[in-house]
């Protein structure tokens, strides 16, 4: 069997992460990206309760943690 090498380089293999086609077209996640991170159970736990109380998806609340920790230092380092 030859060994035929990929013509995608490293740029195009990032590029394209997160564009499997298994997820369908879903509108919500056009020109997004996916962050992800490991928590402890009880990290989760309180992220879950958080939700329930104040009738947020989990998505939006860590958006919004990762909007809130991101923007002072840009607004810093733009000035």
């Amino acid at each position: 069997m030859k060994n035929t090498k990929s013509k995608h380089n490293l740029k195009d293999t990032l590029n394209s992460i997160g564009q499997n086609k298994s997820y369908g077209n879903v509108s919500s996640r056009s020109g997004k990206r996916m962050v992800a991170t490991y928590v402890t159970v009880d990290m989760h736990k309180k992220i879950k309760i958080y939700a329930a109380k104040h009738d947020m998806s989990l998505q939006d609340i860590l958006y919004n943690a990762i909007d809130c920790y991101i923007s002072p230092v840009s607004t810093k380092n733009e000035s």
